[in-house]
């Protein structure tokens, strides 16, 4: 069973082939303009606008994964 490959329907690969290249940016672009600052989920208090280049979204993502992944 191929996991990763392209399934029999045309119309998924296309989205996946879309949808994977932008997440990827996404997730790429959060890492880089991470800030300890930004607002996040073991932050108390802080800026009201993240300084993160893909908003609040990325800055929860980016500290989610760091504190994951064992960013300090």
């Amino acid at each position: 069973m191929k996991i990763l490959g392209p399934t029999r329907f045309p119309r998924v690969n296309e989205a996946a082939g879309v949808v994977l290249p932008f997440a990827g940016l996404f997730f790429v672009l959060s890492f880089i303009s991470y800030h300890p600052k930004d607002p996040s989920w073991n932050l108390a208090g802080g800026p009201i606008r993240a300084h993160n280049l893909t908003g609040k979204a990325g800055s929860y993502t980016a500290d989610l994964c760091f504190q994951l992944f064992g960013h300090t």
